[in-house]
């Protein structure tokens, strides 16, 4: 009864993924003139990082900027999002 309970807790609260860098900040302070380049910047390594893992190309044929505009609309559909989880999101819409 234990096993099937521990099962179940984990099971409906996944642990938690530590998140780096600027992953991390809300999409909100993300998009702040003094941020701007560091989210830039960790977008387009996490992006790298998730088609190296997948074996995709998913943004080939994109300009970074494509990537970001991505992104951003991303970020505004959900400001309170952290940079991390936008990205993803954006990353899935467009692999599609």
């Amino acid at each position: 009864m234990l096993y099937f309970l521990l099962l179940t807790a984990v099971a409906h609260h996944p642990p938690m993924i530590p998140t780096f860098g600027f992953g991390s900040v809300k999409c909100e302070a993300a998009f702040k003139p003094d941020s701007v380049m560091q989210a830039q910047s960790w977008i387009l390594g996490f992006w790298t990082g998730l088609n190296v893992q997948s074996g995709h190309g998913v943004g080939t044929g994109k300009s970074n900027d494509d990537i970001w505009d991505s992104v951003r609309k991303a970020c505004a559909k959900t400001p309170s999002a952290t940079l991390l989880a936008a990205t993803q999101t954006a990353y899935k819409a467009l692999k599609g």
